[in-house]
C-alpha cells in the first residue's frame, strides 16, 4: 500500500512540480528530510463532500422498538475456548443510544442468533443477553497514543494534541487514568497513567511536533501502550486510543506481536486515522481483531466525537454470550425483528482457532520489560516493512495476511499497481517451498449477492493465475470469493465499502 501511494504521489509530483514546492513549503526542515527519506508529505485537511460520521449523541430508554436502526453495531468481541462475547449497541439514525432492549415489553424484538461456519448455517438456541452499564465511579485507564511523525506535520500535530486535552477535560472522569505516548521513528510515553488532570497537564507538552517529525513506527507505539496497560491494576476496563494520519514505515515489532498481546490480555486498541492517506485496511484491522472501534475522520471536529464514542460505548450497551460450537472463522448474526415488520441484523466474524503461532520472544520480553522501547535506542531501519505480504517473519497456519492487489470496478483484471504485493506473496511462497495458502476475494455490498460472490472468486483466481504464471505450482494455491459476507467495516459509508473491498491470504499448510 506505501509503495503503491509513494509511486502514484511520485507521478502526481513530476508532473507538477511547482505543487511539491507548495506542500514542502509549508514542511519544516525535519519533516523535508523524512519526506527525502520515505515519508508521506505533511498535508492540510479537506473534507470529501459524502463524509457524513455517526457518532454517539445521546443516551435514552427503549420505548418505539421501530426507532433501532441499521446505524446499530456490534463493537467489539471477545473470544476464548470456553465462551464468545460480544459487545453491541442499539442506536437510530442520529447516534441516540438506546438502553432497556431486553425488558419485558421489549423482549419479542429479539428473533434470533446464526452461526453460519463454512457452508453450515444453524440457529443457536442457548445464549446469554443481558444490558451492560457500569457504576460511573467505576475508573477505566487508557493509554493515548499520538502519531507525531513528519507526515502528519506541526499545525495537525497541535490538533492531536489539543483533541487529547479536550478529552482529558470533558469526557475523563477524575478516577479515569491516562497515559500519553508519542512516537515518529521513536516513542516516548510523556505521560505516565496518571489519574489528575493537573498532574498530566505539567507533563503533556502541546507544543506540535516539538524534538518528533520523522518516519512512523505505528507499531512499536502501540506495544508501549499495550504493555502500560498490561501492567495497569484496578480499573474497570482498559484500553489503548491511537491517532494517527499514516501508515507503519519504521517499527521492528511485527504486527502478530502487537494483536497477540493485545487479544491475550484484553487490550482493545481503539483507532482514530486522521485524513486521507492513512492504512485503513491495517488500521481497521488492528482494531477489529483486538475488541476495539475504528474510525476514519476528515474533519479535526470530530476527535471529541470520537473520544466520546469510544467513552459511552465502554460504559453502556449489551453483551450476547454464547458457547463455541464450531473451531475457526465463523459469523454470528443477532437478529432483531421490529414491530413495524423490519429486519435488522447485527453482523459479526470471529476466529477461535487461535493458531499455534508465538511472536519473536525478544519482541516479547521487550514487551513485558519496565520500558519495551527506549527512544535514546531506536533507529532508523533499512527496510521499509508493511503490514501486508512478508518474506521476513515465518508465517503460521491459520493466519491472515492482506494482499494489496488492485481491480477496476466490478472486473477480475489485475491492475499494474498489484505487481509489488504479487512479488511479495511470490516471495514468501519461494522462501518456504512446502508452504500452501487459499487466496480470499471479498467485496463491498453493492449489487446482488450472487453477483458479488462470483466477482470475488474471480478476483482469487486472478491472483492465482498470476502467482502460476510466476512458477508458483496451482496445487500450493486455492480459491474461495465470500463476496459480501465477511464484512470487517460498515458498508453504509464510502469509507467502509472501500475497506471490505480486500484480498487476503490463508497460510492453510507449512
Amino acid at each position: 500500500m506505501l509503495a503503491i501511494y509513494f509511486q502514484r504521489m511520485a507521478s502526481l509530483f513530476f508532473t507538477t512540480p511547482v505543487l511539491v514546492s507548495i506542500i514542502l513549503a509549508g514542511c519544516n526542515t525535519t519533516q523535508k528530510a523524512a519526506y527525502k527519506a520515505g515519508e508521506p508529505l505533511c498535508v492540510k485537511d479537506s473534507i470529501p463532500p459524502d463524509y457524513k460520521p455517526l457518532f454517539f449523541s445521546s443516551r435514552k430508554t427503549l420505548t418505539n422498538p421501530t426507532l433501532i436502526s441499521e446505524a446499530s453495531q456490534i463493537t467489539r468481541t471477545e473470544v476464548d475456548s470456553q465462551k464468545i462475547q460480544i459487545y453491541f449497541h442499539l442506536l437510530d439514525s442520529a447516534g441516540v443510544l438506546y438502553a432497556g432492549a431486553t425488558t419485558p415489553s421489549n423482549r419479542a424484538i429479539w428473533c434470533g442468533v446464526t452461526v453460519e461456519y463454512d457452508k453450515y448455517k444453524k440457529n443457536i438456541k442457548q445464549y446469554s443477553l443481558k444490558e451492560f452499564s457500569f457504576n460511573p465511579k467505576t475508573p477505566l485507564a487508557f493509554a493515548i497514543i499520538l502519531d507525531h511523525s513528519g507526515s502528519m506535520g506541526h499545525k495537525r500535530a497541535k490538533i492531536l494534541q489539543q483533541a487529547t486535552d479536550n478529552f482529558l477535560k470533558e469526557i475523563k472522569k477524575s478516577h479515569d487514568a491516562v497515559s500519553i505516548i508519542k512516537f515518529d521513528h521513536r516513542v516516548e510515553q510523556e505521560v505516565p497513567l496518571l489519574k489528575p488532570y493537573a498532574e498530566i497537564k505539567k507533563r503533556f507538552r502541546m507544543n506540535g511536533l516539538g524534538k518528533f517529525g520523522f518516519k512512523t513506527a505505528l507499531r512499536d507505539a502501540l506495544l508501549v501502550g499495550i504493555n502500560d496497560m498490561i501492567k495497569a491494576s484496578g480499573f474497570y476496563k482498559k484500553s489503548v486510543i491511537l491517532l494517527t494520519d499514516g501508515m507503519d514505515n519504521a517499527s521492528k515489532t511485527s504486527l502478530d506481536t502487537t494483536l497477540y498481546l493485545a487479544t491475550t490480555h484484553k487490550i482493545p486498541i481503539n483507532v482514530i486515522g486522521f485524513g486521507h492517506y492513512i492504512a485503513a485496511d491495517t488500521l481497521q484491522t488492528i482494531a477489529t481483531q483486538t475488541g476495539g472501534s475504528f474510525y476514519h475522520i476528515y474533519s479535526s471536529k470530530d476527535f471529541l466525537a470520537a473520544f466520546n464514542d469510544i467513552y459511552q460505548k465502554y460504559s453502556n450497551g449489551y453483551l450476547l454470550e454464547i458457547k463455541p460450537e464450531y473451531w475457526g472463522i465463523q459469523k454470528i448474526i443477532i437478529k432483531l425483528c421490529l414491530p413495524n415488520k423490519k429486519i435488522i441484523e447485527l453482523k459479526t466474524v470471529i476466529d477461535n482457532s487461535r493458531p499455534d503461532w508465538k511472536p519473536d520472544s525478544i519482541t516479547i520480553a521487550q514487551a513485558y520489560s519496565e520500558n519495551p522501547i527506549s527512544s535514546t535506542k531506536a533507529s532508523i531501519p533499512k527496510t521499509n516493512p508493511t503490514d501486508t505480504v512478508s518474506a521476513n517473519e515465518e508465517p503460521q497456519v491459520g493466519q491472515i495476511l492482506l494482499l494489496d492487489v488492485y481491480f477496476d470496478h466490478d472486473k477480475a483484471t489485475l491492475k499494474p499497481e498489484s505487481e509489488t504485493a504479487l512479488q511479495k506473496a511470490f516471495d514468501l511462497l519461494t522462501r518456504y517451498p512446502t508452504l500452501t495458502i487459499e487466496l480470499r476475494g471479498h467485496t463491498d455490498s453493492v449489487g446482488s449477492h450472487r453477483h458479488n460472490k462470483q466477482l470475488s472468486l474471480r478476483r482469487a483466481e486472478a491472483v492465482k493465475k498470476a502467482l502460476v504464471r510466476r512458477g508458483i505450482e496451482p496445487h500450493r494455491l486455492t480459491t474461495v470469493g465470500f463476496g459480501e459476507d465477511f464484512p470487517i467495516a460498515p458498508n453504509s459509508t464510502p469509507q467502509g465499502r472501500a475497506i471490505n473491498r480486500r484480498t487476503e491470504i490463508r497460510i492453510t499448510g507449512k
